[in-house]
């Protein structure tokens, strides 16, 4: 395995509300027929996934839509079966979770098992790339994968504040290779990829 130049920072905060500076809140309420109501306010407009998923992580429901329209957005859950699920707004930089379960007759929110993840922010500049994590009591992954599906590099964290990092891929073989961050934390498990070109820097003239 080529060994990888690698300078990381862990930023230690202890308790933060992960909602501050966010310019984003978030509830989720339930009436008696069945129905949740979702409002998101959002100082920028941008893309929202909204998904929900059963106790086993699948996925019953999915729409994408604009974050202007989820403003008491109604959900109707009367035809699913009895049981816990997961409520994940996806946006730009962050996902929103909330816990709720449905019974016969009503809708729990769990307002205490309510939650933001911050995605990371992966940024590559001439093969040198950076991943900036948000993430609190919870541990991720990094690997560098190349096209061939070979892992080139791996290694686990664990964070309980900001974590910055910096790879240099400049030393690995001229290809593409996939940068991979898996974040596992309480409520939430998620990849998310970016692909990034190494070359020699020949030019011909």
């Amino acid at each position: 395995m080529t060994k990888l130049i690698v300078t990381s920072i862990i930023i230690f905060f202890g308790a933060i509300n992960l909602t501050a500076g966010t310019g984003t809140s978030f509830s989720v309420t339930a009436d008696d027929n069945n129905h949740i109501m979702i409002n998101l306010a959002k100082e920028v407009q941008e893309e929202v996934i909204v998904t929900l998923s059963d106790r086993y992580g699948v996925k019953v429901f999915s729409e994408k839509t604009q974050s202007h329209t989820i403003k008491a957005r109604k959900y109707d859950l009367s035809k699913l079966d009895n049981g816990l699920y997961t409520l994940e707004l996806e946006l730009e930089d962050e996902i929103k979770i909330q816990k709720i379960n449905k019974s016969f007759n009503s809708i729990d929110v769990y307002e205490a098992e309510k939650s933001s993840v911050f995605k990371p922010i992966i940024k590559n500049n001439n093969g040198k790339v950076s991943v900036n994590v948000l993430s609190f009591h919870g541990s991720f992954q990094i690997k560098v994968i190349n096209s061939k599906g070979d892992i080139m590099y791996k290694n686990k964290y664990e964070a309980n504040g900001s974590f910055n990092s910096i790879y240099d891929l400049t030393t690995l073989p001229e290809g593409e290779y996939n940068i991979q961050v898996g974040i596992d934390v309480e409520n939430y498990y998620g990849s998310f990829d970016k692909k990034v070109n190494v070359d020699s820097g020949i030019a011909s003239l």
